[in-house]
This record gives structure tokens, sequence and C-alpha cells, in this order.
């Protein structure tokens, strides 16, 4: 799909689709400004959890810290002008521990000209950091 014509809930559409089809690492390239900034709050000890500018460290993002998606579910968008709302529902395996973290979530994008420019993700950050702790 064209990001130059493309609205951001079907910016978001093919993210997913994308990170779907097991190439996560792919999206900064595909779908992010080269400034972009990542962040999701939460236990300092989980990969994924921070701050992250530029497209090295959005890659480092999607790299997951060797966590699997074993189900990952968009259930709705809320959109208004450039900013997208997404909600869903995930199951991931952390792979190191053998350990799960599941549950709701939701992602704040904004979207300018088909590129994303700004992601803020809100998760059950303590499930999340228990399923990393060794």
């Amino acid at each position: 799909m064209s990001t130059e014509t493309s609205t951001p809930t079907e910016v978001m559409d093919s993210v997913w689709a994308t990170f779907a089809a097991g190439d996560g690492p792919k999206v900064p390239d595909l779908y992010f400004t080269e400034d972009a900034t990542i962040k999701v709050e939460g236990a300092p000890h989980v990969p994924f959890v921070g701050t992250f500018s530029g497209r090295e460290a959005q890659r480092e993002f999607f790299d997951l810290g060797g966590a699997r998606a074993e189900k990952f579910e968009v259930k709705k968008y809320i959109a208004q002008g450039e900013d997208v709302i997404t909600l869903g529902e995930f199951r991931f395996l952390v792979t190191a521990t053998g350990r799960h973290y599941e549950g709701d979530w939701a992602l704040h994008t904004t979207v300018v000209d088909g590129k994303i420019t700004g992601w803020q993700m809100f998760e059950n950050s303590w499930s999340v950091g228990k399923s990393f702790d060794e």
C-alpha cells in the first residue's frame, strides 16, 4: 500500500499486516519518519521499554527483545485527523524465560503525510515486566 495517499487508519492497517507477517523490524523503514519517537513505559529491564528515537532505535524496539507474538488482535480504531488510537489484545512468549504476558493494549499514533511521527504504547506493564524476570 502506498503511504502517500493512505489515511492514518490505513497506514496502521499496513503496520499490523507487516507485523503479523513476522516482519516487525521492517515497520520503521516502511511507515515511520526518520525522527519519529516511540514511547513505552514500564520495567527498565524490558528491552522494548523506554524512548526510542531515530531509525536504529525504532528497529531495536520492533525486535521485541526476544518476545514472540502468539496472539495479536486489533479490535478497534478511534481516529481524528492525524491521530489514531488502536485498541487490541495480545499474548506474547518471552523466549529467554518461557513466560507469557498478555492483555489488552492501547496505542496512540500520529500519522502525517502517510508516515508515523509518534507512537506511544499503553499496556499491562506489570505483566510484561514479570515475564522478563529471570
